[in-house]
């Protein structure tokens, strides 16, 4: 099982349009993506300068992570949004 990271910076101005479209948009397109065996969106919390978002969403390869990764870098976010970096991870214990 391999995990995809991925953080954001989102605009304080535009927390309620960046939820929108995680509830709308990104959790229904992960949930149908190959291999998603779960996924999580913290809240987001106080940067330097922005608001800093995070998920971890878990697939069955890592293939089919990086697959996911490619969709999220060319998916269209609201301007408020910013990816911040993606990263893939093999998951090694869980409960």
């Amino acid at each position: 099982m391999h995990a995809l990271v991925v953080t954001v910076s989102i605009d304080p101005a535009g927390v309620k349009e960046a939820q929108e479209n995680l509830t709308s948009r990104v959790v229904p397109a992960v949930k149908q993506a190959p291999g998603v065996v779960a996924g999580y969106w913290l809240a987001p919390k106080q940067g330097s300068s922005a608001l800093e978002g995070f998920s971890v969403v878990l697939f069955d390869s890592e293939e089919n992570a990086r697959q996911a990764q490619e969709m999220a870098k060319n998916s269209p976010v609201p301007d408020a949004v910013k990816f911040t970096g993606f990263e893939i991870r093999e998951v090694v214990a869980s409960l």
